[in-house]
């Protein structure tokens, strides 16, 4: 478990890194960082209820991607995807999907929201490109929570 959060915690400072610095990641991280969290995911939990819960969680980002695509195309008048939303952070949406019990994701999942929009609007004046770049924000906060549960040696993101 431990060796599989460091592993993560690397994953998400490539994406980082990637996602700030070339404005693109290379697809093959987003199915394993999917991969390794949905291994911590079932290995704290039951077969079951490992299934209810992703197959909730993917429920719920459905529903914000609707939403999403509806705005883009009904209010914005834009393309969907790689018009105002990257094809990354979709892909880092489901993958984050796969990691932990409903309570937990959806409490990450907002936290992570609400954490790339305050980063995005701290920084956007130093950055040439407008866009933001969510998967790589996302990222630092996943990382964060990874790096901050490995401190902590607890296994409090599984608990609900």
């Amino acid at each position: 478990m431990f060796f599989l959060q460091i592993i993560l915690v690397l994953l998400f400072g490539i994406v980082l890194y990637e996602d700030l610095r070339f404005r693109m990641v290379h697809w093959f991280l987003f199915p394993t960082i999917g991969s390794l969290l949905g291994l911590l995911h079932f290995f704290q939990s039951d077969k079951l209820v490992f299934l209810n819960n992703v197959g909730i969680n993917f429920m719920l980002i459905s529903i914000v991607l609707l939403i999403l695509y509806l705005y883009s195309k009904l209010i914005m008048r834009s393309a969907f995807l790689n018009g105002s939303f990257g094809l990354g952070d979709l892909l880092l949406f489901y993958a984050i999907g796969l990691a932990f019990p409903t309570i937990s994701f959806s409490i990450l999942f907002v936290f992570s929201l609400v954490f790339s929009l305050v980063l995005h609007l701290l920084v956007k004046g130093k950055r040439k490109n407008l866009s933001v770049p969510l998967a790589g924000y996302m990222s630092l906060f996943f990382g964060s929570v990874f790096t901050w549960n490995l401190i902590s040696n607890q296994a409090f993101l599984y608990q609900f």
